[in-house]
């Protein structure tokens, strides 16, 4: 078991030894920098490109292989053309995409504990329902809001 930080959340969360976690940070072009990460690892590129936009504000992709371990990446936007977004856009992206990762590693339980240590039942409840159903973007935009009101912005 590691550690692992989560700036977007502010969540320390102990990972199991074969999950790696990279913030990329913000990126210019989210779609070359996706497609970087496939060539590297040799991923299929349909299984994430299918469904990217131009209008994507944030990618997390994974897991991908190596050497016995899953590595997850997000990246965000901060900046559509030559408009910056807010602090605050860029904050809920960042942390809907480390959502993203918390959802796909088997590791969801560390946010809704932290959620429900917060008195933040309802979106506890939102992302259970969410999950329920399947709604992994849902989960993600919970996540998301989540960060915004923990640190009172």
């Amino acid at each position: 078991m590691h550690k692992q930080h989560l700036d977007g959340l502010l969540l320390d969360i102990p990972l199991e030894d074969n999950i790696e976690y990279y913030d990329h940070g913000a990126k210019t072009n989210l779609k070359q920098w996706l497609i970087g990460i496939y060539d590297q690892y040799k991923t299929q590129k349909n299984d994430g490109l299918k469904h990217f936009s131009m209008f994507n504000s944030g990618v997390m992709t994974g897991p991908h292989k190596n050497n016995g371990k899953n590595l997850y990446f997000i990246a965000y936007k901060e900046k559509f053309g030559s408009k910056k977004r807010s602090a605050v856009a860029v904050l809920k992206t960042r942390a809907h995409e480390e959502t993203h990762f918390l959802d796909h590693s088997g590791n969801l339980k560390y946010l809704l504990n932290d959620m429900l240590s917060n008195g933040d039942i309802q979106s506890c409840v939102k992302i259970c329902i969410a999950y329920m159903c399947g709604q992994d973007e849902q989960i993600a935009h919970v996540g998301g809001s989540y960060a915004i009101r923990k640190r009172k912005m």
